[in-house]
């Protein structure tokens, strides 16, 4: 039997990881910030799981997120962390 403990969230992460916490708001999986619920494309949902991939190591999400800035249908954001 695994023992499950709620491990408290921290303050402002930095390099937030939203999900859907309620119909008004998202909130970080890492820390306590929360935004107004943005609702999204399937194009940004796709190029939103292709950060997810590239910040994990991802070679194939890096060149598709690098392709989509290169035709202009993705941009980088100054505030964002580089993608490594």
């Amino acid at each position: 039997m695994v023992a499950r403990r709620a491990v408290p969230k921290g303050g402002d992460c930095g390099a937030h990881d939203w999900y859907r916490q309620s119909t008004e708001l998202d909130a970080c999986y890492h820390c306590r910030v929360t935004r107004p619920h943005e609702t999204m494309t399937p194009a940004d949902e796709l190029l939103d799981e292709l950060e997810r991939a590239t910040r994990a190591g991802s070679a194939a999400a890096e060149s598709a997120v690098l392709e989509r800035i290169r035709d202009g249908s993705a941009h980088v954001v100054p505030s964002d962390r580089p993608a490594r």
